[in-house]
């Protein structure tokens, strides 16, 4: 298997947790690596909500080296399982979606993410909080913009509940 010479982004998929380790421990070698972040609302019942950041994509950073050079040392640096790829060697990540990426990421980098917007019918679930797993019709966008009401049926009857707009995700209604 002859490796391309030339510098590419790579995707590495690193151990749970640890992918700022694991991109520290990259940048010791002659390695840039990339990991995108976001906000996220952490919620719980008796506390304050904080915001946290949070890898883009859980326990993947991207890597920019030579595969033909540096792809063992990669693969064996502490944190990292393996760089993503087929049997015939790893697979290149397009410098266009890395700058897409770049071009959203803030001064903390972190993204922007844009919340998809939910439509009257929608079907969706509650992701955390007591009712955490329910699953029901997104109803409307409440004044403050921060809350939604969902119909929920249950017991074959239907209840309105009042949650969190960034508790809720859209499903496939199947």
């Amino acid at each position: 298997m002859k490796l391309a010479a030339e510098v590419c982004w790579f995707a590495v998929h690193t151990r749970p947790g640890l992918e700022a380790s694991a991109e520290s421990r990259l940048r010791e070698l002659p390695v840039a690596t990339f990991l995108p972040c976001v906000h996220r609302l952490l919620r719980h019942a008796r506390r304050r909500a904080l915001k946290v950041r949070r890898p883009l994509f859980t326990g993947y950073l991207f890597a920019r080296f030579s595969a033909a050079q540096l792809l063992r040392a990669v693969n064996g640096c502490p944190g990292v399982r393996r760089v993503l790829g087929t049997s015939e060697g790893p697979r290149s990540v397009p410098d266009a979606i890395i700058a897409s990426i770049q071009r959203r990421t803030d001064a903390d980098g972190c993204v922007a993410l844009a919340d998809p917007a939910l439509a009257q019918g929608d079907a969706v679930r509650i992701t955390m909080g007591v009712l955490g797993g329910w699953s029901g019709v997104f109803e409307r966008e409440l004044s403050d913009a921060r809350r939604t009401a969902i119909l929920i049926e249950t017991l074959q009857q239907s209840c309105r509940v009042i949650v969190w707009r960034d508790e809720v995700e859209r499903i496939d209604a199947r």
